[in-house]
């Protein structure tokens, strides 16, 4: 120090030797209270002396931060009012205090202070720092200070790190180049007291985390400047990208307008507006099974549902889209908001798949922060190369980013037709509601699925099922119910099985307790009942309907199906045509049971069906079936069902049991069903009897719509206490009695398109039975040939031979035959008849006889009877006659009663006749007249001779007796005329073989008669 004078010293030169100087970077701020005065230039003195020159050797410097303090030296020389030039140098530190580390490998700044302006260039090389509010890894820092005026400057930086990071935030390869230009503000040298005026930089990570926001290969631009409080301007990058548990995109390219807080660059609030790509992106594989697990449907809509959510799968495994947005976020935390502003877009990557989402009102269609992920609006999302076109109005999806919990809600989901393996459905849901949480999963929709095609072995054309249901799942499987008083509804225009088709029908389906169905594993249950169902079906041979009382349906699924079916008072309507003028036929039976379950190669069903009857219209039979059983498969490869039939009654449909054309019989039988046709094998026996009938075989076959039928085998023998005729027929009950022999039967039946056609034969062997009216037929044999035997019709001229037919014990007719033909349960033709009969015949004119008749009209006619074989079937001995005679005999039965009407017998030759009797010589000597005439009767040679007779054979008959001839020896071979009427109960005496006891009353009409001729010649 120089003094210049007593009162005015000089200083010349100052120097300091290891000063003390200390910098506070803790709680992430810097301050260096010393620079303060050397920035401004101004000294404190008022000696009014000039700072001279100065020099700092082996300074001291303490900076201190959260993991304690680090130090090094100071070098600094120069004046005030000039320059100043500063080297300082951290020592290499590795601290550790109260949680932070640091670990310092070398810092250097060599600063030039001139006219209150700081320039100059830092280094610093830091391993790691673990302090309060930043950590780091590797960091090399290079940045070049220069002055714009007194208060503003400009930093050059470069940087390279390995890994940093603030609460929220963190990166990893980092490397930043570029120039901010800042002002001081005054005070204490500190970030508070600096204001950012613009940042140009670039900027490389490796990798990024903030928040639920990650980051990779990120390659940024940024140019901001100062517009009020805020830095303003444009960014632009490239990066990888992912949304924590939404998504991750290989690429994402970023334009827009970021803005920032000019005092707290990376600690305030900042805005970002702009528009988004991505590339190569996909939804995290567990959001993607979370969002995509509520597109499963049972079979048959299994591989719709795949198809849709496959397609989904595809899309969000692999999209591109672009957004428009606005986004808010603060860096200490680090915590974000982004709102989409336009539609939205999203294309798969093989652009098959497009994705349309359009806002609804002014709430954005996306919306993300930390806590959430939102979609909402109107969806439309298509896939063209697999036909699927679905739209979903005012979708809601909600990701709760913090617990994974997943909500999608719409008030309209379609699905335009789609197909799957040879399946095509339409989906239209006016309400649908899914939950998702760690623990658990609801769903609740409200609509109908249209579908056509295969399903459990029917072909669907036009089904639709309908359901407003509410399932749930704890972790062990979905349970679903029906919304409270809701039932499935299931219309369908035809449901077709190989054979037979149904519908069209409309079914509603409710279940117990509302339980639609429950999940054990991979396997499905539930169950479905109604009051009734009503199903129309159609085959190539009928058309009809099934309804069925109080169904209940039980069903398992567990990749196959397996469903049972009961119900009460099975009925099946039926016309066996399909025109409207088709044969009609009925089937009922009082409990029915079926059970389906699919395989790999089709369906197997079962089926038991108990107390059955059925009827067809124009056939005479009623059919009751005690018992159908079946099982078998339908697939690709056809249908093969085997079944049996279990006492099967045919009874008489036409009449009353009391007046059946046939008893009840009974068949018991196998079959089987299959695409082609149905067949049936069984045994016809007699209901009441252990008589077998025959062998029955039956065939149809669908595609022609045709079939036959044989009964072959049979034979019935009669015998005393065994089988008879009223067994098979209620209408021979005593009217043919004592049945012995045999009937042999068989039977033909083919049938084309409802038209049924029938033929048969019966075999009549050595045939004998008791006839109420006409004595016993014995030997009865031929053969029935039946051109309708369902109508019981013959051809006509059916032979039938007779060994005997005794009418009565003396009156038998032996080795005759008969020309008959059945017209139907109603009648026969008996065309002709004949018996030889004492030397002439005995024939029966053509008649056609009706059982419903109150009466029947038989015309018998004696052809050339000899009369001497005539009288000798009778104990007359003192009688005989000789010649010939023909007649007619008509004869009306009614009820139990037969009359003749008009009926004769004449002569057709002139002969003798003689009697010798005991009364002939009694009345001789009694009367003369008497006498004459039993002389005459001694050798009569008759012209004429008749027999007339009227009356009931089973009572009182009128015979007329005409004579005309002479005797040679009595009054001069004078001309006797005798006409006699006899009134007697000829039935008796026919039986008695004898008539005796008319001879008296005989004897009188003669005596009168001969008187009268007498007395009539002498009066002449």
């Amino acid at each position: 120090m120089d003094w210049n004078g007593w009162f005015s010293p000089v200083l010349t030169s100052v120097s300091v030797f290891e000063p003390h100087l200390t910098v506070d970077t803790r709680g992430g701020e810097v301050k260096v209270a010393m620079l303060e005065a050397l920035q401004s230039g101004e000294s404190s003195g008022s000696s009014g002396m000039g700072l001279p020159p100065f020099a700092i050797e082996d300074g001291r410097l303490t900076v201190l931060t959260d993991a304690g303090p680090v130090t090094g030296t100071v070098s600094s020389s120069g004046a005030l009012q000039r320059e100043i030039t500063s080297s300082i140098t951290l020592e290499p530190a590795q601290l550790e205090m109260d949680g932070h580390e640091l670990d310092l490998r070398s810092a250097q700044a060599d600063l030039i202070i001139a006219e209150g302006r700081i320039s100059g260039q830092v280094e610093i090389d830091l391993r790691t720092a673990e302090l309060e509010t930043v950590s780091f890894a590797d960091v090399m820092l290079e940045a070049n200070i220069t002055p714009a005026n007194d208060h503003e400057y400009e930093a050059n930086w470069q940087m390279r790190a390995e890994h940093l990071s603030r609460p929220g935030q963190s990166a990893r390869g980092i490397q930043s180049d570029g120039l901010v230009r800042l002002t001081f503000t005054g005070g204490e040298v500190s970030t508070q007291n600096l204001l950012l005026d613009a940042v140009d930089a670039t900027l490389s990570l490796n990798s990024f985390n903030a928040g639920s926001l990650n980051g990779g290969q990120v390659a940024a631009q940024l140019r901001l400047d100062a517009e009020g409080e805020r830095l303003v301007g444009e960014i632009a990058g490239t990066s990888q990208l992912e949304l924590v548990n939404v998504m991750r995109a290989e690429r994402s390219v970023l334009t827009g307008n970021l803005s920032l807080d000019r005092t707290a660059l990376f600690n305030g609030a900042g805005s970002l507006e702009g528009v988004v790509s991505v590339t190569d992106a996909a939804l995290e594989p567990a959001f993607r099974q979370t969002l995509f697990s509520s597109f499963t449907l049972p079979q048959p809509f299994t591989a719709h549902a795949q198809k849709v959510q496959g397609s989904l799968l595809n899309l969000a495994s692999g999209f591109s889209t672009g957004l428009e947005f606005e986004a808010g976020f603060t860096f200490m935390p680090f915590r974000y908001e982004l709102n989409a502003l336009r539609p939205g877009n999203i294309q798969g990557d093989e652009r098959s798949e497009i994705l349309r989402i359009g806002t609804n009102g002014t709430d954005p269609w996306l919306h993300i922060d930390d806590d959430q992920f939102v979609v909402q609006g109107d969806l439309q999302f298509s896939a063209p190369r697999s036909g699927i076109n679905l739209s979903a109005n005012r979708l809601a999806l909600m990701l709760d980013r913090t617990t994974n919990a997943v909500q999608l809600s719409t008030r309209r989901l379609h699905l335009d037709d789609i197909e799957a393996e040879g399946r095509e459905i339409m989906i239209d849901f006016a309400r649908t509601d899914f939950q998702s949480t760690e623990s658990q999963r609801s769903l609740s929709a409200d609509g109908h699925i249209h579908f056509t095609g295969d399903a459990f072995g029917f072909e669907f054309e036009d089904a639709e099922v309908r359901a407003r249901v509410q399932g749930f799942d704890a972790g062990n499987g979905w349970n679903f119910r029906f919304e409270r008083d809701n039932c499935l509804g299931l219309d369908f225009e035809t449901a077709a099985l190989p054979t037979v088709a149904f519908g069209p029908a409309s079914l509603e389906l409710c279940a117990p307790n509302d339980l639609l169905f429950v999940q054990q594993g991979s396997a499905f249950s539930g169950g479905f009942l109604t009051e009734a169902m009503d199903i129309p079906f159609y085959t190539g041979f009928a058309a009809g309907s099934i309804s069925l009382q109080n169904p209940q349906i039980i069903w398992r699924y567990d990749s196959v199906l397996d469903l049972e079916l009961a119900g009460d008072n099975l009925m099946i309507p039926m016309r066996l045509a399909i025109e409207e003028d088709g044969r009609a036929a009925h089937f009922r039976s009082e409990f029915a049971s079926t059970a389906l379950a699919t395989d790999e190669r089709g369906l197997n069903v079962s089926f038991d069906l108990t107390d059955n009857d059925a009827s067809l219209e124009d056939l005479p039979v009623d059919i009751e079936v005690a018992e159908i059983q079946g099982s078998g498969h339908a697939g690709a490869g056809g249908l093969n069902i085997d079944y049996s039939i279990l006492g099967a009654l045919f009874t008489d449909g036409m009449n009353e049991p009391i007046n059946a054309y046939y008893q009840p019989l009974v068949l018991n039988g196998t079959g089987e069903l299959s695409a082609e046709g149905i067949s049936l094998d069984g045994r016809l026996r007699l209901s009441d009897q252990t008589a077998f009938i025959g062998d029955v075989s039956a065939i149809h076959w669908f595609s022609s719509n045709r079939g036959s039928a044989v009964l072959e085998n049979g034979a019935l023998t009669f015998e005393a206490g065994g089988l008879q005729l009223h067994h098979l027929s209620e209408r021979l009950r005593g009217l043919a009695v004592n049945a012995e022999g045999a009937l042999l039967p068989a039977a033909q039946f083919s049938w084309q398109d409802g038209v049924i056609e029938s033929t048969g034969q019966v075999e009549v062997d050595g045939l004998s039975f008791d006839t109420f009216r006409l004595g016993r037929l014995n030997g009865l044999s031929g053969t029935l040939n039946f051109t309708d035997l369902i109508g019981f019709r013959t051809a006509e001229a059916q032979r039938l031979t007779l060994d005997e037919f005794r009418f009565t014990p003396t009156l038998v007719l032996n080795n005759g035959v008969a020309d008959v033909s059945l017209l139907g349960p109603d009648g026969f033709s008996l065309e002709h008849a004949e018996w030889p009969f004492v030397g002439g015949r005995i024939l029966i004119e053509p008649t056609i006889w009706n059982f419903d008749e109150p009466s029947q009209m038989v015309i018998i006619e004696a052809d050339e009877w000899d009369l001497h074989s005539l009288l000798g079937l009778f104990s007359l001995n003192d009688l005989d006659i000789a010649g010939r005679a023909s007649g007619r005999f008509p004869i009306e039965i009614v009820g139990a009663n037969a009359y003749l009407r008009d009926a004769f017998l004449r002569s057709i030759e002139d002969g003798t006749l003689s009697y010798r009797g005991d009364v002939g010589e009694s009345a001789s000597t009694a009367n003369e007249y008497a006498g004459m005439a039993f002389d005459a009767l001694r050798n009569f040679e008759y012209e004429v001779l008749g027999v007339s007779a009227n009356g009931n054979l089973v009572g009182n008959i009128v015979l007329g007796l005409q004579m005309q001839g002479h005797n040679p020896e009595v009054l001069d071979g004078q001309l006797f005329k005798l006409n006699i009427s006899i009134d007697s109960e000829l039935a008796e005496l026919v039986h008695a073989g004898s008539m005796s006891a008319s001879v008296q009353s005989t004897q009188d009409m003669i005596t009168d008669l001969i008187r009268e001729e007498r007395e009539s010649q002498q009066n002449d």
